[in-house]
């Protein structure tokens, strides 16, 4: 059966003309091609989707450090007060305030797609919120109060009494940091694997782009199959344009797409032209 099949191949084959044999054996590449275009297109948006995470990541990471930062500078600035009654070292306070707001607001919605820390940035803004609300009061009745009753309001210890209340915003806080620092690992290793396919599938392109261009050297220059050949080339001058300029850019002197976007139009300029007087072989049969 076998036999029989190749036996039939061979006669099929041997009996095309030498034209019909060239097209076939250019257009085998072709399947690589348009499998290797979308396995880099893939492997590209890939990684692309790995980095948004891991700037997202870090975002987030940036705004728990601020808020942490913001807390301390408010407690601190409530505790200057507190010592000394000068209006003025409330200063810091009520800037604090005023950035909390709308940062832990920031926060919760970037993590509105993780439900453990989601839940964590909402119970952290309203424990925040209820601290800096026992501030402005302990602050506002301080000069009502004796040194022996200005370190508690409410019965929530305030920084100088134990920290108990501010410890668990430090809680809730710092375990949305080791949920981050663990996806952040995650998400980049990744990154680096969704690197590493595109390097794959850049190599496989590469060879690809080669065969392409040694086609081109060898029957463009003498003038074989012209018309053909240059249509040949074409997709791979285009993805050569694409891939330097989303990289690059596009001038030549920045290694951008300058260059292979030139050839592409010389490329549909030469299937236009024609093969031309001088060519070896025809693309078509001439018109009788």
């Amino acid at each position: 059966m076998a036999a029989h099949v190749v036996a039939m191949i061979n006669r099929f084959w041997a009996g095309r003309s030498w034209r019909a044999k060239s097209l076939a054996v250019l257009l085998l590449p072709l399947p690589i091609l348009i499998a290797a275009s979308a396995g880099m297109y893939r492997a590209q948006q890939g990684e692309q989707r790995a980095r948004a995470w891991v700037q997202h990541t870090l975002e987030v990471r940036g705004d728990l450090q601020e808020v942490l930062v913001c807390l301390l500078d408010a407690e601190a600035s409530a505790r200057d007060f507190l010592l000394t009654g000068d209006p003025s070292a409330l200063g810091l306070y009520w800037e604090s305030r005023e950035v909390l707001g709308p940062l832990l607001d920031h926060l919760t919605d970037l993590v509105s797609d993780n439900s453990p820390q989601y839940r964590r940035s909402n119970e952290a803004r309203e424990l925040v919120r209820t601290e800096l609300d026992d501030l402005a009061a302990l602050c506002q009745n301080a000069p009502k109060l004796d040194k022996s009753v200005r370190t508690t309001v409410g019965g929530i210890e305030m920084p100088d009494s134990g920290r108990d209340f501010a410890s668990r915003i430090r809680g809730k806080l710092t375990a949305m940091q080791m949920e981050e620092d663990r996806l952040l690992q995650a998400r980049s290793q990744a990154v680096d694997s969704a690197r590493l396919r595109v390097s794959t599938v850049l190599v496989e392109s590469v060879i690809l782009a080669l065969f392409f261009q040694l086609a081109g050297a060898l029957l463009l220059i003498p003038g074989i199959y012209t018309s053909w050949v240059s249509l040949y080339a074409l997709p791979m001058m285009l993805g050569a344009t694409q891939f330097w300029a989303v990289r690059k850019g596009f001038y030549f002197t920045g290694a951008g797409a300058e260059l292979p976007l030139v050839w592409s139009v010389l490329l549909v300029l030469q299937v236009m032209l024609g093969d031309g007087p001088c060519r070896l072989r025809a693309s078509w049969a001439p018109a009788a």
